[in-house]
């Protein structure tokens, strides 16, 4: 303890010790995490003024592809869509029976859809029960009613002779009475009266008889009209039925290859098959000769005065995509029909025939036509998904440096997978497709630009 008379030496705090290096990193990084941070949101937000003020860039969803831009010849073609048909067919319909109602008939025997049939071969055999007993019942009626015309006539044969006989009785009768009117001077009195009386009597005979006679061969000849009309409209059923019968069985009048047609049945469309009933007139199968087919297709009025008669064309099956046919336009209808959606608008009818033959092409198969309308050479190219048209500019997104800019394009003939460009572009730039990896052209992240 320290007296009251000793002075209190008051010490300096101590001086504070460097930090240890462990604290100096924290420090430094997070300085440097601040840094950074401050860095991107400047870049942020210069990146977002920049996007803003230049419509003309597009954002970048992703990495975009692009395509590049490089001489070569261009085809201009126009693209039709059609179906394939034989230049060589046979349709075969339900028969339409004579003289009989229009019932359904009922096939028993059909060749399949794509068999290989001669000219004579069996196609189509419908039920023919209802003809055989129609033809067995009308053909009884008419030998019937034969016989009828034959009793007929002999009765009229022997009823004639009986009459004629009794006409020549009254003949004689008449005369004798007349011989007795020549000495009717030298009979008495009564026996004048009597002679007169039998000359009358005579006279009303004869002409009573030929007068039956006569209605007698009228009557005869009307009867057997009548039992005659009779029997050939018999006689015409039992041949209708007949020639029915006969057309319940079909034959190929060609050599070629049957196709099947869809119908509407029990509710819905399909190929017939056996057990199938048709009705009368309805088409159902077709037999077509494979060597020659032929693509109808349906052109707008715009494009119908581009086409010429004998312009080349490829024609493309959409069942088969790999197989490609040339082919010529060999008519062009003059007169259009009424579009599917408006009357306005009229369609026309263009016929191109195929060559090359093929197992795979065969009739009521879609296809796309291509016609080739004429050939650039040299032109410089640019896939046409990469173009933009809007508010009636046409422009490209070109590629700069590691960004990209819209540029205006002038394009000339052009067919449905490129077009040449006439200014704008050079060989060997590189611009994006259009809306690979990219936002919608001149719009920012909310729509607007």
């Amino acid at each position: 303890m320290l007296g009251e008379d000793q002075n209190v030496v008051t010490l300096p705090p101590p001086a504070e010790s460097p930090p240890s290096a462990p604290t100096r990193g924290r420090r430094r990084r997070r300085a440097v995490l601040w840094i950074v941070g401050a860095m991107a949101l400047a870049l942020a937000a210069l990146g977002v003024a920049w996007w803003r003020r230049t419509p003309a860039s597009a954002p970048l969803r992703a990495a975009p592809q692009t395509a590049t831009v490089q001489r070569g010849d261009l085809a201009v073609t126009l693209r039709l869509s059609g179906s394939t048909e034989a230049v060589e067919a046979y349709p075969i319909a339900a028969p339409r029976l004579a003289g009989e109602p229009g019932y359904s008939l009922t096939i028993i025997r059909i060749q399949p859809n794509g068999a290989q049939v001669k000219r004579g071969d069996l196609l189509v055999e419908f039920d023919r029960q209802n003809e055989i007993k129609s033809y067995l019942s009308s053909r009884a009626k008419y030998l019937d009613l034969l016989h009828q015309i034959a009793e007929q006539k002999a009765s009229t044969s022997a009823t004639r002779a009986q009459d004629e006989t009794n006409i020549q009785t009254a003949k004689d009768q008449l005369a004798t009475a007349e011989l007795e009117m020549q000495r009717l001077e030298i009979l008495p009195r009564i026996q004048q009266e009597i002679t007169r009386e039998q000359l009358a009597e005579a006279q009303a005979t004869l002409k009573e008889l030929q007068q039956t006679y006569n209605w007698r061969r009228q009557a005869a000849a009307a009867g057997l009209r009548d039992l005659e009309i009779q029997a050939r409209q018999a006689r015409s059923e039992m041949l209708h039925a007949q020639h029915n019968e006969e057309r319940m069985a079909i034959s190929s009048p060609i050599a070629g290859v049957v196709v099947l047609q869809s119908i509407w049945k029990q509710g819905r469309f399909g190929q017939v098959e056996e057990g199938d009933q048709v009705n009368p007139g309805t088409g159902f199968l077709q037999v077509v000769n494979p060597a020659a087919m032929q693509v109808t297709a349906q052109v707008n009025q715009m494009d119908v005065g581009r086409l010429r008669v004998g312009e080349r064309a490829e024609v493309r099956l959409d069942a088969y995509p790999r197989l490609v046919f040339p082919a010529t336009l060999v008519q062009l209808s003059p007169i259009g029909s009424p579009g599917q959606f408006s009357s306005s608008v009229r369609a026309f009818r263009a016929l191109f025939s195929i060559q090359g033959q093929n197992a795979k092409l065969m009739p009521d198969l879609s296809a796309a036509v291509d016609v080739h309308l004429r050939e650039k050479k040299g032109a410089l190219l640019l896939p046409r998904d990469c173009v933009l048209e809007e508010n009636g500019r046409t422009t490209v997104l070109l590629k700069k440096g590691v960004g990209f800019e819209q540029r205006a394009v002038t394009l000339g003939p052009e067919n449905n997978l490129v077009a040449a460009v006439l200014s704008g572009l050079r060989a060997g730039d590189e611009v994006a497709w259009r809306g690979d990896g990219l936002a919608s052209w001149g719009e920012g992240p909310d729509g607007g630009e």
